[in-house]
């Protein structure tokens, strides 16, 4: 008896086992994206100023050359900043679900329509609901 307890033990640590592999992927590909963000968009001002420094150009003197290099320093970052959030809401299901949740309360035009399944994280209308037991 104490065999088979230990068999079915060792049986749900590596079901846990799996599920923490799984979960240490999905936690490795979020930090992965949001790096690869960050980087794009922060290297792109370093690129342009060593442009300028390898072609001689002078921002104070050439109008269109500050704009650039006043756009690159100020958007990129201001764009990474922006799709830090939306990558970690669209790869958190509690995320996004607790930001629909929100969207929902805010706007009650939406609080009737839309239905999130919790677990696969789909949206379907009333509408469709209606149909697909209508069907059966």
């Amino acid at each position: 008896k104490q065999w088979y307890q230990r068999r079915v033990r060792g049986n749900e640590s590596f079901r846990k086992s799996d599920a923490r592999k799984s979960t240490e992927r999905e936690v490795t590909i979020t930090i992965t994206m949001l790096t690869v963000v960050f980087s794009v968009c922060n290297t792109v001002y370093s690129v342009w100023i060593i442009l300028m420094w390898a072609f001689g150009w002078d921002y104070w003197q050439n109008q269109t050359v500050l704009q650039i290099s006043y756009t690159t320093s100020t958007l990129f970052p201001f764009i990474s900043s922006a799709l830090n959030p939306t990558i970690l809401i669209l790869r958190s299901m509690a995320l996004k679900n607790s930001v629909m949740c929100r969207i929902r309360a805010m706007c009650p035009c939406m609080s009737r329509d839309i239905q999130v399944n919790a677990l696969s994280g789909t949206e379907s209308t009333m509408v469709e609901n209606a149909i697909a037991e209508k069907s059966l």
